[in-house]
């Protein structure tokens, strides 16, 4: 059965381990409009939490990267292209070359966290040997079953809203301790914080609205 897996990677046994301990802010994202495969995984990646040339200083000096570009640079970060070296995209092909589709991936405070739709659970566990046997531990945070219908519909959320709730989930907004606050997810998504309050409150009474009238009664 398709499932949304999230998963957590030390950046030390991973990718950009140096960058991160070289500059504690530095956060990095991959853009989910990016398409990448198994030949040239993650080619770009946004950061953010850092000046553009510590960022940049930081990519091309960690011992994952062979060279790093930067494309375009903002107060706090910027859009770089990476190449990276032969071993870590031989790591990156394990995850991006099977049959599963990386959601969303970040790194930030010295850990990658990913999230990953699977055809099956198998296709996950191949991803989980690949990277134990070349000395990277995956702990699996959590794992959600999809029903035949939920990978293609978006629960009568606007796209808006959408975005909202998955950028919440991805920075720890529903966690306890959460993981950031309102004025951060707000900031980050550009709008203000009472849009995103109103939008949040729509979202949640939309999900609850279509999860109690689907009548389905299966408890975790």
């Amino acid at each position: 059965m398709t499932s949304i897996a999230t998963l957590q990677a030390d950046a030390t046994d991973f990718l950009l381990g140096d960058a991160f301990e070289a500059v504690p802010t530095l956060a990095v994202e991959v853009p989910p409009v990016v398409a990448h495969g198994p030949d040239d995984p993650f080619p770009f990646l946004a950061a953010t939490g850092a000046d553009p040339k510590a960022a940049a200083a930081a990519f091309e000096d960690d011992d994952s990267v062979r060279e790093a570009e930067r494309l375009s640079a903002g107060e706090d970060g910027g859009l770089f292209r990476v190449v990276w070296t032969e071993t870590v995209e031989l790591l990156l092909g394990s995850v991006v070359g099977t049959d599963a589709t990386v959601l969303s991936a970040r790194g930030a405070d010295g850990a990658w966290k990913f999230r990953v739709l699977a055809p099956n659970r198998d296709c996950l566990g191949v991803t989980f040997d690949f990277l134990d046997d070349h000395g990277v531990t995956v702990e699996l945070e959590g794992i959600r079953s999809l029903d035949a219908d939920d990978a293609t519909r978006s629960f009568g959320l606007s796209e808006q809203q959408y975005d909202a709730l998955l950028t919440g989930l991805d920075r720890g907004f529903y966690n306890v301790p959460r993981g950031t606050d309102t004025s951060e997810l707000a900031a980050e998504l550009g709008i203000t914080h009472q849009a995103l309050s109103e939008r949040l409150r729509r979202a949640h009474g939309t999900l609850v609205e279509n999860a109690l009238a689907s009548g389905s009664r299966v408890f975790n």
